[in-house]
């Protein structure tokens, strides 16, 4: 079941539909798949499957050529 892991926060509102990709660098314990910030809006949540509980894991997400890392601890 896919759970609210993050929120995806842009500088200003897009004018289109904006994909943000997102990649886990531990997907046996947390996958995470692509979001979509709606037209209108800056941010979105990211939405993740917590595989493995007490892990640390780093996700990416990437907008063009901005890349951002954060951690997840999954619970």
């Amino acid at each position: 079941m896919a759970v609210v892991g993050a929120t995806v926060k842009l500088t200003a509102a897009v004018s289109t539909d904006t994909t943000v990709e997102a990649v886990s660098t531990n997907p046996a314990a947390l996958t995470v798949g692509s979001v979509t910030v709606p037209v209108g809006q800056s941010s979105a949540p990211l939405l993740v499957n917590v595989l493995e509980g007490g892990a640390s894991v780093q996700v990416t997400v990437t907008l063009g050529a901005q890349m951002l890392q954060a951690t997840i601890v999954t619970g």
